[in-house]
C-alpha cells in the first residue's frame, strides 16, 4: 500500500479543511502533524478548522515552532511551510479546556466547526473535509436542538 500523495490529484490543487474535533483529545495533535507533513509532500491548499489557540498549542506540543494565523472567512488564506492557517467559525471558548475531559464548550465547538466546513464544502470554497474525532460525550453536554450527532452530517 503506497502513502504517497496521488500526483494527478496535487497537480489540481485541491482545497482541503481538516476540522480538529474534539480540543480535549488527539484530533489537534493529529490535524497539525496531518498539516506539516502533507505540505512538504504536495501543492494541495489546506486550512485548519478549529481554535487559533489549541493549535498552537499542539503545535508547540509537537516541537513545531510554526506561525499560526487566523483568517476570517475560509478560503481567504491557506497553510504554507512554516505558517498553519486557522479558520474559527465557532465563539465556543474552549483554549482553557483540560485535556482528556469531554466538556460541553468542547462538544459545541466541534459541532460548529465540522457545520462550518460542510457549509463550506457544500458552497464550493473547498473540496473536501476531514475531521478529527469527535467525543460523544462532550457533545450530549451541550443542548440536543441539532439533533442525531452521529457519523452524518447534521440538519444544515
Amino acid at each position: 500500500m503506497s502513502t504517497s500523495v496521488d500526483d494527478s490529484a496535487s497537480s489540481r490543487g485541491v482545497r482541503l479543511a481538516l476540522t480538529i474535533g474534539d480540543v480535549a483529545g488527539v484530533g489537534p495533535e493529529v490535524v497539525v502533524r496531518s498539516v506539516v507533513a502533507l505540505l512538504e509532500r504536495c501543492d494541495w491548499r489546506f486550512v485548519i478548522v478549529g481554535s487559533p489557540a489549541v493549535i498552537l498549542r499542539a503545535a508547540r506540543q509537537l516541537g513545531h515552532d510554526w506561525q499560526v494565523v487566523e483568517c476570517k472567512r475560509c478560503g481567504d488564506d491557506w497553510s504554507t511551510p512554516g505558517r498553519l492557517v486557522v479558520w474559527n467559525p465557532s465563539s465556543a471558548p474552549v483554549e482553557a479546556g483540560a485535556i482528556g475531559l469531554a466538556d460541553a464548550r468542547a462538544g459545541r465547538a466541534a459541532y460548529d466547526w465540522l457545520v462550518a466546513a460542510t457549509r463550506a464544502a457544500l458552497d464550493g470554497t473547498i473540496d473536501a473535509i476531514v475531521t478529527a474525532p469527535l467525543n460523544k460525550l462532550g457533545r450530549d453536554r451541550f443542548p440536543r436542538a441539532y439533533g442525531d450527532f452521529g457519523h452524518r452530517v447534521w440538519r444544515l
